[in-house]
């Protein structure tokens, strides 16, 4: 009993001090005009201004030459992160062919999983396709 009890304790705690250490911006209980706050005071005028940025025509930046999410490549020009990708699934131009879905899902994963896990602030990227409207 006096096992399970310290085990609890252990964890309780333990949980509490990666909550005390964890940023303001990804603690989900606080408001969103406070996370803000604190995101962008942590953020370098770079990484600010990569926010504002979307990518479309430089697919080449973060693809290798099999279309494929390139991490080196991406690392070296996406430190900084990025607000936004259009149309990786566009292949030679508009309204053509691209991804197959399941394939276009990878690899957008891939990309998420880059930008949440591998760039400072870890903050995701949008991302965009077209689709049909009228």
């Amino acid at each position: 009993m006096n096992k399970n009890v310290f085990l609890i304790v252990a964890t309780v705690c333990i949980s509490g001090i990666a909550i005390a250490q964890s940023p303001a911006y990804k603690n989900k209980n606080l408001s969103p005009e406070v996370r803000a706050k604190d995101l962008v005071g942590r953020m370098t005028l770079d990484e600010k201004v990569m926010q504002t940025q979307c990518f479309w025509a430089q697919k080449s930046l973060l693809l290798d030459d099999n279309r494929n999410f390139d991490e080196t490549k991406a690392a070296n020009s996406l430190k900084n992160g990025l607000g936004e990708l259009a149309r990786l699934n566009e292949n030679a131009g508009q309204n053509s062919y691209g991804y197959h879905p399941k394939e276009a899902a990878t690899l957008y994963n891939k990309i998420q999983h880059f930008f949440i896990e591998k760039t400072r602030l870890g903050i995701p990227v949008m991302v965009h396709e077209e689709s049909l409207h009228g």
